[in-house]
């Protein structure tokens, strides 16, 4: 006989998901700081040319064609693994870039990141917080530049993206806290990259994306209207792009399984733990008004997930009630 437990997560789609009491909406999102012009060079090509029929989307591939990241970025990734970042690769991307350097110490200091101490220099942001999460949160100040200037195409805004992404990754980092999950800084980095694909589809081949983004509504999320017609979605190239710079593979793995932890945690996959985190986050922030395109229309993952993360309606609730906390001090990165 199952227990009560088993029984409210044994669906499709958990029901204790459906009975989480309503929150406030998020605030419509501010603008972005500048700090300096985009230096990554990525490149892609994807699905059709503008003016190309629609049902030939179906039929064409995601066909990569190269990227390339700046030479201090690509330090920080040479060992494979943020934790294992020389420290004199650090020290170099940062003193080659003092606006970038300037904006990781104010990251130091939110109340997402940040130390109890007010930090007065990266040396003691290094000595507080250690290189491996120093090393992550410069990478993702350099991706956050492909985010500039903001640039909106019908109901998708990259201010909105950036904002959404932050909430993810905040969210992910929490719940991997409260689950027991190791590493959840790896899950703040999993979270607020795992729309990269997005991002890189808009910015490449705008006139495909918005075909893309009109058909977008309440009962039709992204990335199954791209599955549709293009035959692939963001995931899958957002998990490409992250394999291919040399993110660790908890990162990739969140980015390509993040509309469909499932399948990933039916086959038990090494990283099931992080990808899990994320799938959670996602909806739950979509579903708070922290959505990547103002709409909310991600389904609940189905209860799989939740067992994976020893997730009940006790723990569950303790999610939900941390999550405005943890969305604000998220805002606080933008």
């Amino acid at each position: 006989m199952l227990s009560l437990q088993a029984a409210l997560l044994n669906t499709n789609r958990c029901k204790i998901l459906d009975n989480l009491p309503p929150q406030r909406p998020a605030s419509s999102a501010s603008p972005h700081a500048e700090i300096g012009a985009s230096s990554v060079d990525i490149e892609f090509v994807v699905g059709p040319l503008p003016g190309e029929p629609e049902k030939e989307y179906e039929s064409r591939e995601v066909a990569y064609r190269g990227l390339t990241l700046p030479e201090p970025v690509r330090q920080l990734l040479a060992s494979g693994e943020f934790e294992g970042v020389a420290g004199d690769a650090l020290a170099a991307c940062l003193a080659a870039d003092r606006p970038l350097a300037n904006e990781l110490l104010r990251w130091c200091n939110a109340p997402l990141i940040g130390s109890e101490q007010p930090l007065q220099d990266l040396g003691q942001a290094a000595e507080q917080l250690g290189s491996g999460e120093l090393a992550r949160l410069t990478f993702l100040l350099y991706v956050r530049r492909l985010f500039l200037p903001d640039r909106q195409v019908d109901r998708y805004c990259r201010a909105v993206l950036w904002r959404h992404s932050l909430a993810v990754g905040g969210a992910a980092a929490m719940i991997a806290r409260t689950c027991g999950v190791p590493s959840p800084n790896s899950a703040f980095l999993a979270g607020a990259l795992h729309d990269i694909g997005l991002l890189a589809s808009e910015r490449l081949h705008g006139a495909a994306f918005a075909n893309l983004v009109k058909h977008v509504d309440e009962l039709s999320p992204m990335h199954e209207v791209e599955r549709e017609q293009l035959g692939w979605d963001h995931a899958e190239l957002g998990g490409e792009i992250l394999r291919h710079w040399g993110l660790p593979r908890p990162i990739v793995a969140a980015a390509r399984h993040h509309h469909a932890p499932e399948a990933a945690i039916e086959d038990r996959h090494a990283e099931a733990g992080v990808i899990a985190c994320v799938a959670l986050a996602n909806h739950l922030c979509s579903r708070t008004g922290w959505s990547s395109m103002a709409v909310h229309n991600l389904q609940a993952p189905g209860g799989g997930v939740l067992q994976h993360l020893g997730v009940n309606a006790v723990r569950l609730t303790q999610i939900w009630q941390r999550l405005p906390h943890t969305l604000r001090d998220a805002s606080s990165l933008s």
